[in-house]
């Protein structure tokens, strides 16, 4: 069945200021550092991967900054766009740009020596080895997808400002902790065959083909808050034409 934009998703829109600045510094910070790196250890910014972290961030803020984001809580179609392009778009992308390597060159000499005594410190590290191994990756990844799209959970989000932030913000922390495993960016120290890559990625479509399932075959309205908006959309779109005709 065919869908109508929200007459005024587009119009409504106005650029986030600190998210697209914070995204902006970012990508700076990232260019500096890979520019140094690539004059200290060409053998290590190599490729294309500086391409492929702007492009990454490029999709993050299509994603929150862009009319996109306005149309999320109109139509449940691009909702959905929403959490694919943060966790299989832009988080993938950003994994094989090397970020961490970039980011550490890139920041002033005090603040890249206090982090790295940071990152050394056992209790440090004990924590990044945890949460980087696979198991916790995946169980992340998947949980997170679920818990949002559990009916309460979800309205909570589609309700309040500061709710829908923290779910874009956990679903794009979870797209890179999913990626990490697959991807192997630096520093993650879990050196798992390569052969169990197939199999993870496989797992994790299964929580998702049942989410789907659910979806489709509930036969009620699981989601009131785009319910309401579709139903309320095409009305409000002819009463506007109406009361523009001559």
């Amino acid at each position: 069945m065919a869908c109508e934009l929200h007459p005024g998703a587009a119009t409504s829109w106005s650029v986030p200021i600190p998210t697209t600045l914070a995204i902006a510094a970012a990508v700076l910070l990232y260019l500096r550092g890979w520019r140094l790196l690539r004059r200290s250890s060409p053998e290590v910014a190599t490729g294309h991967r500086s391409w492929t972290f702007v492009g990454g961030m490029l999709v993050l803020w299509v994603v929150v900054g862009s009319p996109l984001s306005a149309l999320d809580h109109a139509l449940l179609t691009f909702h959905m766009v929403q959490h694919l392009l943060l966790m299989t778009v832009a988080a993938p992308l950003i994994l094989l740009g090397t970020p961490g390597v970039a980011f550490v060159r890139g920041v002033p000499g005090l603040i890249r020596r206090a982090a790295g005594m940071f990152l050394r410190s056992a209790a440090v590290r004990r924590i990044g080895r945890s949460l980087t191994h696979p198991v916790s990756c995946w169980v992340a990844g998947t949980a997170v997808v679920v818990a949002w799209h559990v009916p309460p959970a979800h309205e909570l989000g589609m309700s309040w400002h500061w709710w829908h932030g923290i779910q874009q913000a956990s679903f794009f922390a979870a797209g890179l902790l999913f990626w990490w495993p697959v991807i192997g960016s630096w520093p993650s120290s879990n050196a798992w065959p390569r052969g169990f890559v197939p199999l993870y990625l496989f797992l994790a479509t299964l929580p998702c083909d049942a989410l789907s399932a659910f979806l489709a075959f509930c036969g009620r309205v699981v989601y009131p808050s785009h319910h309401a908006a579709s139903r309320s959309s095409p009305s409000r779109h002819s009463r506007t034409r109406s009361s523009q005709a001559p």
